[in-house]
């Protein structure tokens, strides 16, 4: 069975629900999301057991209340954290994510334009026209004008780690709430060997948070129980985010952290310093902390690489690799070729509108939303993610419309 629509998009987590309900126009096309978990909206939010590293105003700053997202404008879940300044829980988060996923799964018409515990193994994309088909894991096709990709990020292993992969632990797992009673199992099974947290980032932190309260517990709980040493291995000076120039030429600290250039490191729009590459909230505080040694048992080691802390990983009875995160997506096909494999090194970059920029090549009918880190040349500069939904969405407008125009798929 083969299925015609405007627009597929592959994903149906935090940026599909936020960039639709941002732009509720869009709804007057056919659109179907496909989505691997049972529901839209959270995604793996629901999941992990951290708080959010942007405040949750942030987080949903972009939705629009009308139309159908109106109703969401008193609902104390999405109200929540709509109007909170700080950080959130990120089950807090899945909750409000929740609601407007319910607005869309109804206004989309249910389960007929809502694939639910589904994947994409590929898309193919027909140089011929300006279509795309998307084979699902069931083998059902669905033909559509134009394809977006949100399909998140995912932590792949890191080659350095290979030669001591059998007690690797990714960061994504150690946040997970569902890995909480696994991990002190697997503290208890290594006793007092040391622990290694590969990485200085966001995820790093918010791994070791999660060890020394699993530590602290465990502390309680079995009698004589001692955290073990824990290292960090920090490659690069830590970029700690301040709100402004003059709050970062008072508070940064030599040796602790990588000292700003006004050119390449403040935000021409906000004026904030280290503005998405920073350290900042909780993952801050720890950090701060660390570096002056007000954490039991625990420190920072700096490395050019990973290799130079052999002896640190041979002797760790644990490792956590917290070395960032690529963009996830099936293959990808150009006229009956694999172009991008699930698996490649290939960014999924797109330009200022979304569109989909992969090994150097444009695509006109494939989108792609904020599914990579910032890119290095855009990092700590909001310019780069300030409007991208509306420009977004005005490009799929442009597209979806020009397709029609020319005959191709849709309603």
């Amino acid at each position: 069975m083969q299925k015609n629509c405007d627009l597929v998009i592959i994903g149906g987590g935090f940026r599909t629900s936020t960039f639709l309900a941002s732009s509720p126009e869009l709804f007057k096309h056919h659109i179907v999301v496909i989505e691997k978990r049972n529901e839209l909206g959270p995604g793996a939010f629901g999941e992990y057991n951290v708080t959010t590293s942007s405040s949750g105003a942030s987080l949903l700053k972009e939705i629009v209340y009308k139309g159908p997202f109106e109703q969401l404008n008193q609902h104390p879940q999405v109200r929540m954290v709509a109007q909170c300044e700080k950080p959130v829980q990120a089950e807090t988060l899945a909750l409000a994510l929740k609601e407007i996923g319910h607005v869309i799964y109804d206004t989309l018409g249910g389960a007929s334009n809502v694939i639910l515990h589904s994947s994409v193994r590929r898309i193919e994309m027909d140089s011929a026209s300006s279509s795309v088909t998307i084979l699902l894991d069931d083998n059902k096709r669905i033909r559509a004008n134009h394809v977006l990709l949100a399909t998140g990020r995912c932590e792949r292993a890191h080659p350095e780690l290979e030669a001591w992969r059998d007690k690797v632990w990714l960061s994504s797992k150690i946040i997970r709430s569902a890995a909480r009673l696994a991990l002190k199992e697997e503290l208890v099974r290594i006793q007092a060997c040391p622990i290694v947290i590969a990485g200085c980032s966001h995820s790093a932190m918010s791994a070791l948070s999660l060890l020394l309260a699993a530590t602290d517990e465990l502390a309680v709980d079995c009698k004589g129980y001692k955290r073990p040493p824990i290292t960090i291995l920090q490659r690069s000076p830590a970029r700690l985010m301040y709100d402004n120039v003059a709050e970062a030429g008072s508070g940064q600290v030599p040796g602790r952290e990588q000292i700003f250039n006004r050119s390449r490191d403040v935000c021409p729009v906000t004026g904030i310093v280290f503005r998405d590459s920073g350290l900042r909230h909780g993952s801050k505080e720890l950090y701060i902390k660390l570096f002056n040694g007000q954490v039991d048992n625990t420190r920072v080691v700096r490395v050019s690489k990973l290799e130079d802390a052999s002896g640190l990983l041979d002797a760790a009875g644990l490792i956590v690799q917290s070395l960032g995160y690529h963009g996830a997506a099936p293959d990808i096909f150009m006229a009956g070729k694999l172009f991008r494999s699930a698996d490649s090194d290939k960014r999924l970059n797109a330009d200022p509108n979304g569109a989909a920029v992969v090994g150097g090549v444009n695509f006109e009918n494939l989108s792609v939303l904020r599914a990579e880190p910032t890119p290095k040349e855009y990092r700590d500069h909001s310019v780069y993610g300030s409007g991208l939904y509306k420009r977004l969405a005005l490009r799929l407008e442009q597209r979806i419309t020009g397709a029609r125009v020319n005959g191709d798929a849709g309603r």
